[in-house]
């Protein structure tokens, strides 16, 4: 598993969603303290980029302890992510269609 820390992720400014519903990210949080993180945000080829993700980010950040991903620990701070290059084509356009629906 490979992991970014949270603070070293560059975000574009000319993202689609714009908007973040405070209710949604809490709830979000809640789930991923309690069940873990289901799925790593994904990053560009660069590593330090954010492709898709941003809700899970978000709501990571809301979080001050260490969390499970995958059965394993997830350090405070950080997040699990993949690369753009690691996933099959189709996998990056289901990638972009679930970060914008």
């Amino acid at each position: 598993m490979k992991t970014i820390k949270l603070s070293d992720i560059v975000i574009k400014p000319n993202r689609q969603r714009r908007e973040f519903d405070a209710t949604a990210l809490s709830q979000l949080k809640q789930s991923i303290k309690t069940k873990g993180l289901m799925h790593p945000v994904v990053m560009e080829n660069d590593q330090v980029t954010l492709a898709a993700g941003e809700r899970r980010v978000r709501a990571v950040k809301l979080l001050s302890s260490s969390y499970q991903h995958d059965g394993s620990v997830v350090p405070e701070g950080h997040i699990p992510y993949i690369c753009l290059g690691d996933l099959s084509p189709i996998d990056i356009r289901e990638a972009e269609l679930e970060e914008n629906t």
